[in-house]
């Protein structure tokens, strides 16, 4: 699995009439899609970089509703790439210049502009592992927001800082965030808001080891998604709650919960979600000492996280997978899924420390953030 909060399906605001719409381009990276460059003598400006990574994201999470952007500039030709693997090239090829267009439209106070850019970038954050760039990038978003005045754009910024801070191990100033952005959500009365917030306190809470407030949050993120009739997110609700279930030792509600994630997000056709929770499963029934059916889910966890490119998720399944191997004597197995692992913690900088090895042949890692679980999509 993997528990934590997932995109929205509701639309920000965008504010009519904001001057931002109306400034100069922004001097922006050349687009390569499939083999078809568009050079800055084509027209390369703030909003081709803004709209074509908008479009790169939903293809990555085609289940996340899309942004309500301003048109695209006159004479602009902001691309759509053809599928999600290039979508994933894509941004692995423009990230750095897409960073330096966000802050150029925050020192020019385009403040709509810089927390669209944040959001149309969290997806490809968390899956090649980029952490600590998503903590810059919502860092620059909440700012412009606050800009903005109250509002779900200053939530939608709060609560996903306070989720990238959660991620990087920072879940003091995590809480901070997500509690500032709980109680504007509540001010509002908006119960989608509301909603995902507490999918991402829940994940907070979980990583300060409080199982029993993770899922209380957890059930009360459902309770919210099922008023909506927010199936997806009632997926990722019930993953969750299933995770978190499993450190409390309730073993049937853990069982419930994931049968009815899985049904939901094979319905749905979400392969992220559906990944998610075979990996609970996996974790579930290594629990429950059937290392066999165990080492099924992780390997069907395991393809799918793959062909989404899903680096991050990846490299948990990948760990979790080991100790499978090992628990049923597959030394080397275990030693060659363990060494993948670690090579993708270290390009992720999520280990401070890969010296020794174990019996088995694991190395000892020691881990700067504690392993994600959380069907975040990162929205």
């Amino acid at each position: 699995m993997t528990p934590g909060p997932g995109p929205e399906r509701r639309r920000p605001p965008n504010p009519q009439g904001c001057p931002e719409q109306h400034e100069i381009a922004l001097s922006g990276p050349s687009l390569r899609v499939a083999g078809q460059p568009t050079t800055h003598s084509q027209g390369s400006s703030g909003t081709d970089n803004l709209h074509t990574a908008h479009a790169a994201r939903g293809l990555l999470d085609p289940h996340t509703e899309a942004l309500d952007l301003p048109a695209p500039e006159p004479g602009s030709r902001p691309l759509v790439p053809p599928n999600a693997a290039t979508a994933l090239t894509w941004f692995d090829t423009e990230h750095q210049a897409l960073l330096a267009v966000q802050r150029t439209a925050f020192d020019r106070g385009w403040w709509n502009r810089t927390w669209q850019l944040a959001w149309t970038l969290t997806t490809f954050h968390y899956r090649r592992g980029r952490l600590h760039d998503d903590v810059s990038t919502w860092q620059l978003a909440a700012a412009a927001t606050d800009r903005l005045g109250p509002g779900p754009a200053a939530i939608t910024a709060r609560r996903h800082l306070g989720h990238a801070c959660a991620r990087t191990g920072r879940s003091t100033e995590a809480l901070n965030h997500l509690h500032r952005a709980l109680a504007n959500a509540d001010a509002l009365t908006d119960r989608p808001q509301q909603a995902h917030t507490h999918r991402m306190l829940a994940l907070t809470w979980w990583r300060q080891g409080d199982d029993h407030r993770a899922r209380d949050h957890a059930r009360a993120a459902l309770r919210l998604f099922y008023a909506l009739d927010d199936r997806p997110r009632q997926a990722d609700a019930e993953n969750q709650i299933a995770w978190y279930s499993t450190k409390l030792g309730d073993h049937d509600t853990a069982r419930a919960s994931c049968a009815r994630a899985l049904a939901l997000y094979r319905a749905g056709g979400d392969r992220d979600g559906e990944a998610s929770t075979l990996d609970t499963m996996g974790h579930l029934a290594g629990l429950t000492g059937d290392h066999t059916s165990a080492l099924e889910h992780y390997r069907d966890s395991l393809t799918l996280f793959q062909a989404l490119g899903h680096a991050y998720k990846e490299a948990n399944t990948l760990d979790r997978l080991g100790h499978t191997h090992a628990a049923l004597g597959h030394t080397e197995d275990a030693r060659l899924v363990w060494t993948r692992a670690i090579e993708l913690y270290r390009d992720q900088q999520r280990t401070t420390a890969t010296r020794g090895t174990a019996a088995v042949g694991r190395p000892s890692l020691t881990l700067s953030v504690v392993l994600e679980r959380s069907v975040c999509r990162g929205g």
